[in-house]
């Protein structure tokens, strides 16, 4: 390390002198050398000085100074003193050193010296690493710590624990935990796997920072959890018999299974395969068994199959479709099947009679799972009754008949859209329908829609041969599908109508603006009048400034006739101006444009406090100057480089000196700069220098008073949010 030189001194004969301190062995410590060293550019022959040394070095004692007429650089002394590297931590120290009644001045030096850290070694390995299982979806992960503490070479930090999935794919961090941790529970587990763990220790080479390092792996016992349950169990009835199947899930192992009903298990002994034959179970009761699998003495849940019983005749239908219908058209019927032993309709029979009549036509049976079928359309014509029965697995087991069913016919009626036509204007229509083909009273619905808006529905009753509704919520620039439909009994047909919506926009409201000089602000006025035929009314105003080339909102919801005030608007430009109006349909109408000519402002105006209220303009001699630099910056010295490293951030900063003059009478203002430097908030400074605009916090605000003349006040900007 170069000697570090104390400030030059001059002693009483002429001579100048220095001390200067070079330390050795900072690279490793244990000792650290101070040498204290003296330079003078002139003879002096001294031995009744005194030096003194104190600090990390301490020495007190006379040295001989002997240095010829053309001065020399000598050694006074060394000091040696123990101050080992430690683990993870620099250890560092000072001395300063004085030279006193000496011929040659009193020179002074200090400096100081670093001891850099030992880096920390990689961590011991974990010991006695073990994985046991708790409950289906739990394991307990354990380990003994082999660690010194955090002065030792090998420190612990954390432990990072990983985890692998049936024997395959890679370890996966499920934790890292904190270094007086032994024991972790995985609970994220999951049935029908099996699971390793890995354990490592890590630190860093320093205490505080440096490379991450980690410890030899460990490696748990393999750990099983409960085998899947079954899937798709279900049962099937054969004859006198039940047959149980299922399917294996479980991805690793041989399981077996065991197949039961309620607390009773019907196989003897664990059993391999896919089924299981329950002979003869009792056909007065309906079953539900289970299937579970075993693996290693561990059973899975319980997987539940369907409900069986065994073959009988099924229950009558129900549900049986009845009502009205179109006449003169095919009818779909449909009914319920009801089975007494659980199986599925395999065949069914429908018959019919005219309403009033005794007898029946029984139709074809038909062999079909399906509970509907369709009737002739000429029966399809006053009013009809009609009955059905099913066949479940036993073909030779009819059901009883159904109750009947009465379905009476009659004409749908025909709809004709009479309004809207066209456009409308607002968010609402009025629709208008005739209905034909009712005698009376009659139920009427219309739908309205739009690419991208929700179907809405509004449904009535009517009587004669017109009605009317109104729809709303009619969205501006949409195309509405309106549709209408009537019924006495029946529906009929849908009819259809495209409607597109052109909402009308508000009056425009006319904009004064007046510019304040003096504030560097502009009063705003809008006025609107009485909304002209076919335009909607206005239900509120926003005043809007253009900002480069965006309209930015001030000020929303401004009363027409009343005034409001833009106090930041920037200065040294024609700022435009103006007002939108509202209408309740959402539409909107920009006024013409206003310009305010701010281009004439002189000064410094700040501005403070709520909606920047308050003001003061500083305009005499007004200077400033710029200091924009980055927020970050610095040098690094590094071990084994020559030269620093240059740590450098993106993050930027701009810093402004402003000071203008203030005539003597404005006691008033003086007051007002001495209070900005207490106003601990943001301060907005405009000028039409540069067109400046900029916010920020002020600082270092000062003032000077003369005995005479213009007081000079001066403050520190910096940007901020």
């Amino acid at each position: 390390m170069a000697i570090q030189w104390g400030p030059t001194v001059s002693g009483s004969n002429g001579v100048k002198s220095a001390l200067g301190i070079q330390f050795w062995g900072t690279e490793h410590g244990s000792p650290v050398r101070a040498e204290i060293w003296l330079w003078t550019n002139g003879f002096v022959a001294d031995n009744y000085n005194t030096l003194t040394v104190s600090g990390s070095h301490s020495y007190s004692g006379s040295v001989s100074v002997n240095i010829g007429r053309g001065g020399d650089t000598i050694k006074l002394t060394e000091i040696d003193v123990e101050y080992p590297a430690t683990y993870g931590q620099a250890r560092s120290g000072s001395v300063s050193a004085s030279l006193t009644n000496f011929a040659g001045g009193a020179p002074t030096v200090s400096a100081s010296w670093t001891v850099e850290a030992k880096p920390y070694s990689a961590p011991r390995p974990v010991m006695d690493l073990t994985a046991v299982r708790q409950t289906n979806d739990t394991i307990r992960v354990s380990w003994v710590g082999d660690y010194d503490s955090w002065q030792g070479a090998q420190p612990v930090w954390t432990y990072w624990v990983g985890r692998q999935t049936d024997g395959v794919g890679e370890w996966v961090n499920v934790a890292t935990l904190s270094w007086d941790t032994t024991s972790w529970t995985d609970t994220s587990t999951e049935p029908g796997h099996s699971y390793a763990y890995q354990v490592y220790a890590g630190n860093t080479t320093g205490r505080d920072s440096g490379a991450e390092q980690w410890s030899a792996v460990e490696t748990s016992n393999v750990v099983y959890t409960a085998p899947l349950a079954p899937g798709n169990a279900t049962a099937v009835k054969r004859g006198a018999d039940v047959i149980v199947s299922w399917v294996n899930r479980q991805a690793y192992g041989s399981p077996q299974f065991e197949v039961g009903e309620g607390e009773q298990t019907l196989t003897p002994r664990p059993i391999f395969g896919r089924s299981f034959t329950v002979s003869a179970p009792s056909a007065q009761t309906t079953h539900t068994y289970w299937v579970r699998a075993v693996l290693d003495g561990v059973v899975s849940e319980k997987t539940y199959t369907n409900r069986v019983q065994l073959a009988a005749a099924p229950y009558a239908p129900t549900m049986l479709t009845s009502g009205w219908a179109e006449q003169a058209k095919p009818v779909m019927v449909t009914w319920e099947h009801n089975p007494a032993d659980g199986s599925a309709q395999s065949s069914y029979q429908v018959r019919h009679r005219v309403y009033g009549s005794s007898s029946w036509t029984e139709l074809d049976r038909q062999y079909s799972s399906t509970s509907s079928a369709q009737l002739d359309s000429s029966l399809a014509t006053g009013a009809i009754e009609w009955s059905v029965r099913t066949w479940g697995q036993d073909s030779s087991k009819a059901g009883a008949w159904s109750s009947p069913a009465l379905i009476q016919f009659e004409k749908a009626p025909t709809v004709t859209i009479t309004a809207p036509s066209g456009t409308v204007t607002t968010d609402t229509a009025t629709v208008e329908a005739t209905i034909s083909g009712v005698a009376g009273a009659f139920s009427w619905e219309v739908t309205w829609s739009a690419p991208g808006a929700p179907e809405r529905k509004k449904t009535g009753y009517g009587t004669g041969s017109v009605f009317t509704t109104l729809i709303d919520g009619l969205q501006n620039g949409k195309t509405y599908t309106v549709a209408v439909r009537a019924r006495a009994h029946i529906w009929g047909p849908k009819v259809t109508r495209q409607v597109k919506v052109v909402y009308a926009s508000p009056p425009a409201a006319p904009l004064k603006a007046l510019p304040d000089l003096g504030r560097g602000s502009v009063a705003l006025t809008p006025s609107v009048g009485a909304p002209g035929y076919g335009e909607p009314a206005v239900e509120r105003i926003d005043i809007q400034r253009l900002d480069g080339d965006t309209w930015v909102t001030i000020a929303a919801d401004v009363a027409a006739g009343s005034a409001i005030v833009d106090p930041v608007p920037p200065l040294g430009v024609r700022v435009e101006y103006r007002a939108v109006t509202f209408a309740a349909t959402g539409t909107s109408t920009h006024g013409a444009p206003v310009v305010a000519d701010l281009e004439r402002t002189t000064g410094f105006h700040l501005n403070w406090g709520r909606n920047w209220g308050n003001h003061l303009v500083l305009k005499y001699n007004p200077v400033m100057s710029e200091a924009p630099t980055l927020v970050y910056q610095a040098m690094h010295h590094f071990a084994g480089r020559t030269r620093p490293v240059a740590i450098v951030g993106t993050e930027r900063s701009m810093v402004r000196s402003f000071s203008a003059a203030i005539m003597p009478e404005d006691t008033i203002m003086v007051d007002t700069v001495r209070e900005l430097a207490y106003v601990g908030a943001l301060v907005q400074v405009r000028s039409a220098y540069q067109q400046l605009t900029t916010t920020g916090v002020i600082s270092g605000v000062k003032i000077d008073i003369p005995t005479g003349g213009a007081i000079r006040v001066s403050f520190t900007h910096e940007e901020a949010d």
